[in-house]
C-alpha cells in the first residue's frame, strides 16, 4: 500500500460483539463451520488453532456508492488469559535486520501456529520497520521520529498496550560530554520537514542488525564508533568499519554535528555509555522496556474506547480512502483479547477503506486497535485444526505472497496432551465411480496437532451409496447419502459423504486448457469438471466420474488421458470433447486450427513490423524501447520503465504509427490479443484504440502483472462499446497513483504477436471472411404448417412446429440446420445434440432434463418423437444456441435468427 510517511519518503504501509471466553471450544470442532447471522453480519463459529487461539471468518454485507459490497475479514482472537499462548514479533529468518520475508516463511522459521503481517516498511529501502521492534524482549528497532505512528506491544503480565511511541536517548563521553541518541537500527528517510534522518545525528546500531552498510544513502558522511563492553574500539572518522555489528558491541553511525563530537569527545579506549528509553509521545509516559516483551510499529490509531478515533495520520498516503486490503490489530475494553484482522480484497470480498475497518473493528467488540501494513502486504496465514503445516487464510491483493518486513505470531507454550478429537479427512461430495483416499487428522486437549502415524484408526460406514475400499479409500457406487465413521482411544467423529444423482446437479464446467495439435497419437489430459450442485456447493469431479466423448474427431480413453486417433476431417469446422454425468453434459470446443478465432497480427516485429515509438508520462518519468531478439521468438518489443520521477498515475507507452492516430485495424475484432513478458512488477497493461466516431478507448490486458516469463493476454472488446472500424493507438504499462509503492517503479516488459481476433465467419465458397461484417440467418415457421422459409425461400418440412402444454416444439433438425448448427441423433440412447459456434445442448426424449452448456435447464415440455422427427422445445434450444427469437402478434408464428458461423 503506497505511504508517503515523509518528505520524500515512500513506504509500504502494508497493512461478534462477543468475545468467546477459552472454554467455548469445547464442543465438537465439527461444529465449527455453522456461521452466525446477524442482519448484515455473517460471524462463523471459532475454528481453534490452540489453546487460547481461534480463527475466524466474518461477512458484511453493506453499500457503497449505492451499490451491494461484500467484505470478508478473517479473525484471529487470542486470549490472554489462557497461559498456553503468546504472541510475539516474527522477523526475516536470519534473525537480523535487514530483511523481507514472505508471512508464512517467517512464520515456519519461528514456529508461530498463526501470523499476520505487521509494520509498514520503504518498498524501495533495504526492508526494515518503520515503527519500533521488539522481539523476545530485545529492542531490534527503535521508533520513527515522524509523528502519528502507533504501536502495539505486550507486557510480561500480559496487558496490550497501544500508543505512540517516541524515544529519547543520549551518547556519553569518557569527559562527560553529552550528545543525544537519534535511534536505534533505522535506515535513513527524509524528515517531513525536508531534512534528513541522519544529518547531525548520532544513531545506534546492534548485534540486530546484519548489514555492513548503517544508515548510508549518500546524503550524509558517517562517521562510526565501535563499542565493545563499554569500551571504544575503532574509530573510523568521515568514512564506515567495514564489519557487521558484533554480538557483544555496537556501533555508532554519526554524521554531521554528531561527527563532530565522536571527533572532538570519543577517542580509541575511552569509556563510552548509551542510555535509550521509550515513551509514550502523547503522555510522556516512560514505557519500562525491561517488561516489554513485544513490540510492533503499525499507522494510525483506529479505534480508541470503542469509538471511531481521529487519525493520528494523514491517510492518503495508504489509500485510506480507497477500498483496500487491510490489517488491524486491537484489544477488548478488559485487555484479555487481542485481534488480529485481515480484510480481503480479491475476487469474493469488495476491500475496505479505513472508516469501513474503523466499523468493522468495532463491531468485533475491539476497544482500542491501530492500522498494520496492507494492501499487497496484507497476508495471514493460520495452521488447520489437526495440521502442522500453515495455510493462506486470505487471498491477497496481488496474488502472491508478498515479502515483508515483520508480522505479528501466534505460539502454543501447551505440553503434549492426551487424543481429544478427531477430524476425517475426506471428500463431502463424492459422484458416481470416484474413488478418494481417506486419511484422519487428530488433535490434543490443547488443540496441537496429533500426528496420524501414531493414530490406529478404524473406518465404518453406513448407507449405500459409498462403500470403504481396500487400502483405505472411499468409492461411490450409486446416488444418495452415506455416514462415514472413524474411531481411535475411544474418540470417534462422523461426516455425511453425499453422491450427487442428475437431479442435485446445476451445472457442469469443464475447466483447463484444451491444446490446438491434435495430430493422430496425442495424448491429451482429461480435464477436471467443476459441478455446482443444486444446494450451492461448487466441487470438483474427476475424470474418472464422468463419461467422456468427442465430436469431429476419433479418440480413445486411457486412464486419465484422451488419445487422437484421427484427427478433424478436412473442412470440419469444430470439434468438441463432451463429458457427462448421470445424463447430465458438458462440451468444450477444442481451439483447433479450424476451430478456433481467426487472427490476424497486426505486429510481430519480424515481418509485421509497423512504426513504433516511446512515449512517457508525466516529465519525470523515463523508459525505453527497442527491438530484440527472443530466443525461439525472433524479434520482440521490449518496452522498459522508470517510475522513479514525477507525480501521479505514470505511463511508459509504444505508440504505433507515423503519428498519434495508430495503425488501422480490419474489420470487426472481438478481442485483442497479446503476447506479454511480464517481470512480476504488479503494474498494469493496457492498449489505446480510437473508434471510428473518434472516442479513445483503454482496453485493460492485466491490471496485475504477476508473472515472469511469455503470458498471452486476451482482452475481450465486447464491453468497450467500439464503432468499427478502430485503430490500434498505444499499448503502454501503466502504474496509478493509488497503489503506486505495491508496484515496480523500475523493470521492463516484451511484447509480441499483437493480434486481433475475429469470429469464425465462411462465404459460400467455404472461403474464410473473418473479419467481414457477419451476415445472419433467418428462419420463419408456424405451429401447424408444414413449410418453413429459409432466409426468404420456402422450404417444405414433414413435420410441422407444435403446440405442446403451453410449449412451441419444433422440428429440430430442419430448424437447427437452416441456422448453421449440426444435429447428432444418438438413437440407441435416445438423446440429441445440437451445436454449433462453441454452443452446446443435449435433451433425451421424454426427459424434461436438458444440459444447455453444462447447465441443467427443466422444461414441461419434454422432447417427443412425433412424425419420425424429433420435436424439441424452441425455447430452450434457442436460448442454448444464443438465436434471436421473435413472436409475431398471434402468437402462432416465430422468426429464429442467428449470425452465419
Amino acid at each position: 500500500m503506497t505511504a508517503v510517511i515523509g518528505l520524500l519518503l515512500t513506504s509500504v504501509l502494508v497493512f461478534q460483539t462477543t468475545f468467546l471466553p477459552a472454554d467455548a471450544f469445547a464442543g465438537s470442532a465439527e461444529s465449527s463451520t455453522n456461521p452466525v447471522s446477524q442482519n448484515n453480519w455473517l460471524i462463523s463459529e471459532p475454528i481453534p488453532i490452540t489453546a487460547g487461539a481461534v480463527r475466524k471468518t466474518v461477512t458484511w454485507r453493506t453499500q457503497r456508492n449505492g451499490k451491494p459490497a461484500e467484505i470478508v475479514a478473517h479473525v484471529i482472537e487470542v486470549d490472554l488469559n489462557n497461559p498456553y499462548v503468546r504472541l510475539d514479533v516474527i522477523a526475516d529468518p536470519d534473525g537480523r535486520l535487514p530483511g523481507r520475508s514472505t508471512v508464512r516463511h517467517m512464520a515456519e522459521a519461528a514456529g508461530a501456529v498463526a501470523a499476520a503481517n505487521g509494520d509498514f516498511f520503504n518498498t524501495r529501502g533495504i526492508g526494515t520497520p518503520i515503527g519500533p521492534q521488539i522481539r523476545q524482549g530485545r529492542l531490534e528497532s527503535g521508533p520513527t521520529v515522524l509523528s502519528g505512528f502507533y504501536a502495539f506491544a505486550l507486557t510480561v503480565d500480559r496487558r496490550p498496550i497501544i500508543a505512540p511511541v517516541a524515544f529519547e536517548g543520549t551518547v556519553r563521553a569518557q569527559d562527560g560530554a553529552v550528545f543525544p541518541l537519534r535511534g536505534v537500527n533505522k535506515e535513513p528517510f527524509w524528515l517531513e520537514n525536508g531534512g534528513h534522518s541522519h544529518a547531525d545525528s548520532i544513531y545506534m546500531y546492534t548485534g540486530a542488525w546484519g548489514d555492513v552498510q548503517r544508515g548510508n544513502d549518500g546524503a550524509t558522511v558517517p562517521t562510526e564508533v565501535l563499542v565493545r563492553s563499554g569500551v571504544v574500539e575503532q574509530v573510523a572518522l568521515d568514512s564506515i568499519l567495514n564489519i557487521t555489528v558484533p554480538q557483544d558491541g555496537y556501533i555508532l553511525r554519526a554524521s554531521g554535528r554528531g561527527a563532530d563530537f565522536i571527533r572532538d569527545h570519543v577517542h580509541p579506549g575511552d569509556r563510552i555509555s548509551v542510555e535509550y528509553r521509550l515513551t509514550d509521545a502523547t503522555t510522556g509516559q516512560v514505557l519500562d522496556m525491561s517488561r516489554i516483551v513485544m513490540m510492533i510499529g503499525g499507522h494510525t490509531i483506529l479505534v480508541d474506547g470503542g469509538k471511531p478515533a481521529t487519525f493520528s495520520r494523514e491517510i492518503d498516503g495508504v489509500d485510506g480512502r480507497t477500498p483496500r486490503a487491510r490489517t488491524a490489530i486491537g484489544h477488548s475494553k478488559d485487555g484479555r483479547y487481542v485481534l488480529l484482522v485481515a480484510v480481503e480484497r480479491s475476487g469474493t470480498s469488495a476491500g475496505a477503506t479505513l472508516e469501513e475497518l474503523q466499523r468493522l473493528l468495532i463491531r468485533l467488540g475491539v476497544d482500542r486497535a491501530i492500522n498494520l501494513d496492507g494492501g499487497g502486504s496484507t497476508q495471514m496465514v493460520a495452521r488447520p485444526l489437526g495440521e502442522t503445516v500453515l495455510q493462506l487464510v486470505n487471498t491477497t491483493e496481488t496474488g502472491i505472497e508478498r515479502p515483508v518486513v515483520n508480522g505479528i505470531g501466534v505460539f502454543t507454550l501447551a505440553p503434549k496432551g492426551p487424543l481429544a478429537g478427531l477430524l476425517p479427512v475426506a471428500p463431502d461430495v463424492l459422484f458416481v465411480g470416484e474413488t478418494r483416499p481417506l486419511g484422519v487428522r487428530a488433535y490434543d486437549k490443547y488443540y496441537n496437532p496429533i500426528s496420524p502415524e501414531n493414530i490406529r484408526a478404524a473406518w465404518s460406514i453406513s448407507g449405500d451409496a459409498a462403500v470403504i475400499a481396500g487400502s483405505g479409500s472411499l468409492h461411490a457406487v450409486k446416488p444418495g447419502s452415506a455416514r462415514l465413521r472413524v474411531s481411535a482411544e475411544g474418540v470417534s467423529a462422523e461426516q455425511t459423504v453425499f453422491v450427487p444423482g442428475r437431479e442435485d446437479i446445476a451445472s457442469i464446467t469443464l475447466v483447463g486448457d484444451l491444446p490446438e495439435r491434435l495430430a493422430p497419437g496425442v495424448e491429451i489430459p482429461l480435464p477436471k469438471a467443476r459441478v455446482v450442485l443444486r444446494d450451492g456447493r461448487t466441487v470438483e469431479a474427476l475424470p474418472s466420474a464422468l463419461a467422456w466423448e468427442t465430436i469431429g474427431l476419433r479418440t480413445k480413453v486411457a486412464g486419465d488421458r484422451l488419445i487422437v486417433a484421427e484427427p478433424p476431417a478436412s473442412g470440419e469446422r469444430e470439434a468438441y470433447l463432451i463429458a457427462s454425468y448421470e445424463g447430465i453434459a458438458a462440451a468444450r470446443r477444442f481451439p483447433s486450427e479450424s476451430a478456433n478465432r481467426q487472427a490476424r497480427i497486426l505486429a510481430d516485429f519480424d515481418r509485421v513490423n509497423p512504426p513504433v515509438r516511446l512515449k512517457t508520462v508525466p516529465d519525470g518519468v523515463a523508459g525505453a524501447l527497442d527491438r530484440r531478439e527472443e530466443p525461439g521468438r525472433g524479434n520482440v518489443l521490449r518496452l522498459a520503465y522508470d517510475f522513479r520521477g514525477g507525480e501521479g498515475t505514470k505511463a511508459v507507452y509504444a505508440v504505433f504509427g507515423n503519428d498519434d492516430g495508430g495503425i488501422p485495424v480490419e474489420g470487426e475484432p472481438v478481442a485483442l490479443r497479446v503476447d506479454v513478458k511480464g517481470d512480476a512488477g504488479l503494474n498494469w497493461v493496457r492498449a489505446e484504440v480510437e473508434d471510428a466516431g473518434g472516442s479513445v478507448k483503454w482496453i485493460d490486458l492485466t491490471r496485475n502483472l504477476n508473472w515472469t516469463g511469455w503470458k498471452t493476454l486476451v482482452a475481450p472488446l465486447a464491453e468497450y462499446g467500439l464503432k468499427y472500424p478502430i485503430r490500434l493507438r498505444k499499448i503502454y504499462v501503466a502504474n496509478p497513483k493509488n497503489g503506486q509503492d505495491e508496484r515496480a517503479a523500475t523493470g521492463e516488459i516484451a511484447l509480441d504477436d499483437v493480434a486481433f481476433e475475429y469470429a469464425t465467419d465462411y462465404a459460400a465458397d467455404g472461403s474464410n471472411t473473418a473479419g467481414a461484417p457477419a451476415s445472419t440467418r433467418t428462419v420463419s415457421l408456424t405451429i401447424g404448417k408444414k413449410s418453413i422459409q429459409i432466409d426468404g425461400r420456402t422450404v417444405a418440412i414433414d413435420q410441422a412446429p407444435i403446440l405442446e402444454n403451453n410449449t412451441t416444439m419444433v422440428p429440430v433438425r430442419f430448424v437447427a440446420e437452416a441456422l448453421g448448427a449440426r444435429v447428432e441423433w444418438l438413437g440407441d440412447r435416445r438423446l440429441v445434440r445440437v451445436y454449433g459456434n462453441g454452443r452446446f445442448v443435449q435433451l433425451g426424449i421424454g426427459d424434461p432434463i436438458a444440459s444447455a452448456g453444462g447447465v441443467v435447464v427443466r422444461t414441461a415440455a419434454p422432447p417427443k418423437l412425433s412424425g419420425g422427427r424429433t420435436m424439441v422445445p424452441l425455447r430452450l434450444i434457442a436460448e442454448a444456441m444464443g438465436w434471436r427469437v421473435d413472436w409475431e402478434a398471434s402468437g402462432r408464428s416465430v422468426v429464429l435468427s442467428s449470425a452465419a458461423e
